[in-house]
């Protein structure tokens, strides 16, 4: 029997690299594994719905029959993190998007899998995500702008999918948890295809750059085009990158705490009812940063300049070529780089 199964996400806890996995386990495996290729336009006006639409469910139930009919795999994946709604409003309007799901795949009787990670991690890593697609917010202003500092209520979240699909067809597993061991063996082992996982390398996804570049670029990002944007990324990711394993502290010590505190009780609910585990094994305490969030103002002063250095930079020469070398002399920070830099500045 051809089975159906729904990866919602959420954001920020390896989505590309378990969509990545499947596609290497589909390509070796077909009989077992077969990657439902995804409506990337109905996806996205999906995340953002605030009300359910006949022409996104027939375009949902459209690619996936269509992949069901066709398919000789013993498990069909369809995995997004926009089917778990919009993050950047705390997931508010999750129950339309579980509801527009349900009208596109209950044929099917789906299994739903959604991992959940703490909320201070998850902030961070949006704010992250934001300055590599071209942002250009302070952290102090994007916390005020999204909200998300007053918390996701994630059993919210969950009750959504189990009203459209059954408790019994949802699955809530610990980000946490699973990453300790393996993220991507942890997902696939709950599909019955652990063996398979453990026979494929798969590379990092999504590689980010340090905290000094996301300040460099966070300077830039308003002041430079599209094109030029995507320049930095690639220079910063290549001269500036984050450590693997490595977390970029964002949040200052007390509202890290006081985040966790305001969380503790559904932190508590979902390990104990849905992941059978203990809470410091689903959502433990979050550690202390010396110094918390701060960006040393040296640092900070620095990071600016090269930022405003990489838009003169960027802005004021034509040959691509060149301007590709200077650039990554100038985020490799080298001392004849920020010379340079300060020369033009007139400093």
């Amino acid at each position: 029997m051809s089975l159906l199964h729904l990866h919602v996400g959420t954001h920020k806890t390896g989505s590309s690299s378990l969509q990545h996995a499947a596609r290497c386990i589909a390509a070796n495996h077909p009989d077992e594994l077969s990657f439902v290729e995804r409506p990337r336009r109905i996806l996205k006006t999906l995340m953002t719905s605030t009300s359910v639409s006949g022409a996104i469910t027939h375009g949902l139930k459209k690619a996936v029959s269509t992949h069901m009919r066709r398919s000789g795999s013993r498990i069909n994946l369809f995995t997004s993190e926009t089917l778990c709604g919009n993050p950047w409003n705390a997931y508010k309007n999750t129950g339309v998007v579980a509801e527009t799901l349900g009208k596109a795949t209950l044929e099917y009787k789906p299994v739903v899998t959604l991992y959940l990670r703490r909320q201070d991690e998850f902030i961070e890593s949006m704010y992250i995500q934001s300055i590599q697609e071209g942002g250009s917010k302070s952290f102090s202003s994007f916390l005020t702008d999204s909200g998300l500092l007053g918390g996701m209520d994630y059993l919210r979240i969950v009750q959504s999918f189990e009203d459209t699909f059954g408790r019994g067809n949802v699955v809530v597993r610990s980000f946490h948890a699973a990453s300790r061991v393996n993220l991507i063996k942890d997902f696939y082992a709950s599909l019955g295809l652990g063996e398979f996982a453990n026979t494929v390398e798969f590379p990092r996804r999504n590689e980010s750059f340090s905290r000094f570049g996301l300040a460099v670029a966070e300077r830039a990002n308003a002041r430079l085009t599209y094109d030029q944007s995507g320049a930095l990324r690639s220079a910063l990711r290549s001269t500036m990158p984050k450590r693997v394993g490595s977390r970029l502290p964002l949040l200052s010590n007390a509202q890290r705490t006081e985040l966790y505190a305001n969380n503790r009780d559904q932190y508590q609910r979902l390990a104990d009812e849905y992941m059978n585990l203990d809470i410091d094994e689903a959502f433990p305490l979050p550690k202390m940063y010396p110094g918390g969030g701060d960006f040393q103002q040296a640092e900070l002063d620095q990071a600016r300049l090269v930022g405003d250095m990489v838009v003169e930079l960027l802005q004021g020469l034509d040959s691509a070529g060149l301007a590709k070398t200077y650039l990554r002399r100038i985020l490799a920070k080298s001392p004849k780089a920020l010379s340079f830099a300060r020369r033009l500045k007139g400093k």
